[in-house]
């Protein structure tokens, strides 16, 4: 279970930002460890993979677990477990994706983070579902 306290940073035009307010509770380790693993694995189809703009950001991000984490890489990490495209749900990519989602986050959101159209873009309305679970679960109110 995650031991990292989140809260909102706009940053750059992202209005869902997170930033780790603990930084230094961060496994460092762990987290990279996961994250190459996702880089590894496929979706279904076997040439679907994380995009190259999440992982970049992942990337940059785990280089420095102070600066902000773009939402677009953690809410392509929840698109793989919670698509409705059970074959992709199902992939080692999902499992994987999950796996780094919960050494990051106590909470899973309860259904995608984006549009279905548009796959990177918030749906304000569900990632507000989420965060208020994610604050409970780390004692903010």
């Amino acid at each position: 279970m995650s031991s990292l306290v989140w809260k909102r940073a706009p940053h750059a035009g992202d209005d869902y930002a997170l930033v780790v307010a603990n930084p230094d509770a961060s496994d460092n380790a762990s987290v990279r460890s996961l994250f190459a693993r996702v880089k590894q694995a496929t979706g279904a189809s076997h040439k679907r993979m994380l995009s190259t703009e999440a992982s970049v950001a992942f990337e940059r991000w785990l280089d420095d677990v102070s600066q902000p984490l773009p939402s677009h890489a953690y809410a392509r990490l929840s698109n793989w477990f919670l698509t409705e495209k059970r074959n992709d749900r199902e992939s080692p990519l999902a499992e994987r994706c999950a796996a780094l989602w919960d050494a990051l986050f106590l909470t899973r959101p309860h259904k995608r983070l984006t549009d279905a159209d548009g796959n990177a873009e918030i749906v304000d309305i569900t990632f507000k579902v989420w965060w208020k679970s994610q604050e409970d679960r780390q004692g903010h109110h």
